[in-house]
């Protein structure tokens, strides 16, 4: 039919099945990070993310990033953000 392209369909569906490869290394991911979390202080939990969120960030100013891997290490900082806010709230508790 026209406007059908067979090129297109194959990118779109290259496209859904990196980004559903990339979303299940992303949940090991934060699985593996809560785990190193659950075994270090307050401070050193903090001190690993932070650590982490400028790896993503560095590695997002590389000028021949693929857009899957600008959308990993946008999804690792959104994880490390979301861990030190949930470590927060956790120490403000314990004060």
């Amino acid at each position: 039919p026209k406007g059908f392209s067979r090129e297109l369909d194959n990118d779109s569906k290259r496209t859904d099945w990196d980004t559903h490869k990339i979303n299940v290394s992303l949940k090991k991911y934060g699985q593996s990070l809560d785990s190193t979390l659950k075994n270090l202080s307050t401070i050193d939990a903090h001190n690993f993310i932070h650590k982490e969120f400028e790896r993503s960030k560095n590695s997002l100013l590389k000028e021949d990033l693929t857009e899957i891997r600008k959308y990993y290490h946008l999804e690792i900082m959104r994880i490390c953000y979301d861990s030190d806010k949930s470590l927060n709230l956790g120490s403000a508790g314990r004060l």
